[in-house]
């Protein structure tokens, strides 16, 4: 029999750098326990216990799976303190997984070193020992997501994270309300966090586990690349997934809403100024709107809207989902918090602003796939720090027109 050591390979790292001082408090899920330490015996324990040990040897087949470029691991132990910070310029946010990261238990060594051989690019760094340290594990999980976050506080991409992960339990019939995650980071708290809770069990950070001991997974599964998502495929038709996903917080989300055509629910989107992020300590945003009186003035000319604004990223997340799940028209410059188009119900109308001669797909894409019309238009006239753009008033108007005739043909 044969002990595989090995380091995962997580996305590659970016650069954060939030200001000295922030404190960095763990999350965690309101359900989930403190880890309490178990010790489910040690290299010399009886007769019976190496027995037991020797029993959950798998075939080296057994210990690695890959699905649709998803990798996966069978009884795997994590150990934590192999996780070290890498240190430089900017803060150290990230970490490094030395050998013996992970443990694996596979029963024919020839064969191990075969599947390792053939999964080039996964792991590196593979040693191979004949000790098996079942001692101090401190956590089991039944189901475990290692995942590294990248723009952790950008409402669009963590969507995509947990999007991704959703799927890849999905496809191998894993309910995420039985899965827990692992941040192989450690990034300040941020608005955008409390999504994964709404589809995992519980949610740790690497740095929660900093201390002798080591954690348990029957079933290890390594965040697939962000390359094969499937909101990265510009072609392909993901509505039923997206259904899936939305169904998970409302299944009410995924079936055509009726609009109330003598008062139609717009909520605009609204980007201003603020800190929304360490690495922007001055919270400059782009793509604002330098007349937003006048997008509001022109829309109070139609009597059948029922206005709503807001600035969604200084809002919680639960009241962030609530309006788009109230809203039939969104309307808003280009920017990341369309992505939260995929929790209004199918059968809405998502407008998207664009300045200057500035394309994106990405928001259209989202739009399209979560069952809305999608309307674009693109801006020529700036304000002098590129940052704020004036939209007329006959475009607001002729925008809003084009949403009302696509949910009310009849008026």
């Amino acid at each position: 029999s044969c002990l595989l050591y090995f380091t995962t390979l997580l996305p590659p790292i970016s650069n954060h750098r939030p200001p000295q001082g922030i404190q960095q408090e763990h999350y965690r899920h309101r359900n989930e326990e403190q880890p309490q330490r178990l010790t489910l015996g040690r290299d010399d324990d009886s007769q019976k216990n190496r027995e037991q040990t020797q029993a959950e040897y798998l075939p080296a087949t057994e210990c690695y799976k890959n699905h649709k470029g998803v990798i996966s691991y069978r009884n795997a132990i994590i150990n934590p303190l192999r996780a070290s910070r890498i240190i430089g310029k900017e803060r150290d946010e990230f970490y490094r997984l030395t050998p013996g990261f992970v443990t694996l238990f596979c029963s024919d060594e020839p064969a191990a070193k075969q599947v390792l051989k053939t999964r080039k690019g996964t792991e590196t760094n593979v040693m191979i020992t004949h000790v098996y340290p079942r001692n101090h594990i401190i956590k089991e999980y039944e189901n475990l997501v290692l995942a590294t976050r990248e723009e952790y506080a950008n409402i669009y991409w963590q969507i995509m994270d947990v999007f991704d992960i959703f799927q890849a339990l999905n496809d191998r019939g894993i309910s995420g309300n039985n899965t827990s995650v692992l941040w192989i980071d450690d990034h300040p708290n941020s608005s955008v966090d409390p999504l994964w809770s709404l589809y995992f069990k519980s949610v740790h950070r690497i740095a929660s586990y900093q201390f002798p001991g080591k954690l348990f997974a029957r079933n290890l599964i390594i965040r697939p690349p962000r390359s094969r998502s499937l909101l990265m495929q510009q072609d392909r038709g993901i509505m039923k997934q997206i259904d899936e996903f939305r169904d998970q917080i409302n299944p009410t989300l995924s079936t055509n809403k009726k609009v109330d055509c003598e008062q139609v629910n717009v909520l605009i989107i609204w980007r201003r100024d603020y800190v929304n992020h360490p690495g922007n300590p001055l919270g400059v945003i782009s793509r604002k709107v330098s007349n937003e009186d006048d997008v509001v003035d022109e829309m109070r000319k139609f009597p059948n809207i029922r206005l709503t604004e807001a600035q969604l990223d200084r809002l919680p997340l639960e009241l962030q989902l609530r309006y788009l799940s109230q809203a039939d028209v969104v309307f808003g410059m280009h920017g990341a918090g369309h992505a939260l188009a995929m929790f209004m119900r199918k059968g809405g109308v998502v407008v998207e602003v664009f300045p200057d001669s500035t394309s994106n797909w990405h928001m259209g894409h989202i739009a399209t796939q979560s069952g809305h019309r999608h309307i674009t238009h693109s801006l020529k006239d700036s304000d002098k720090d590129k940052t704020s753009f004036f939209i007329p008033r006959e475009t607001t108007n002729s925008l809003i027109n084009k949403a009302l005739h696509h949910l009310c043909p009849k008026i």
